[in-house]
C-alpha cells in the first residue's frame, strides 16, 4: 500500500452531495481512538516528503501513478481504502 497521511477529502458526502474533508492520522502515533478505522492516502503528502526522502517519495509517487491516482491535471487528492460495511 502507498504511504502518505494528512487532512483531505475522502469518501463520504454530506446532504448537498459534497465531499466531505477530515484529519486522517497515524493509528500508532494519534491520541484520537478509531485512526485505524480509516485509510486514506494523500498523494501531496509524499510530494511534501520530497525534500526529506527523496528516493522514498519518488517510489511511492511510481506506486500512486501505476495504481491510477494520476490524471490529466496531476494527481487525485486522495485514495480512499477505508472498508465500507
Amino acid at each position: 500500500m502507498p504511504w502518505g497521511i494528512s487532512e483531505s477529502g475522502y469518501y463520504a458526502f454530506d446532504a448537498a452531495q459534497n465531499y466531505q474533508y477530515h484529519a486522517f492520522g497515524v493509528p500508532d502515533l494519534g491520541l484520537r481512538r478509531g485512526l485505524a478505522d480509516d485509510t486514506v492516502i494523500a498523494p501531496y503528502a509524499t510530494l511534501m516528503a520530497l525534500m526529506n526522502i527523496p528516493d522514498k517519495s519518488c517510489d511511492n509517487l511510481a506506486q500512486l501513478k501505476k495504481l491510477g491516482a494520476h490524471g490529466e491535471y496531476g494527481f487525485y487528492e486522495t485514495l480512499d481504502y477505508t472498508r465500507r460495511v
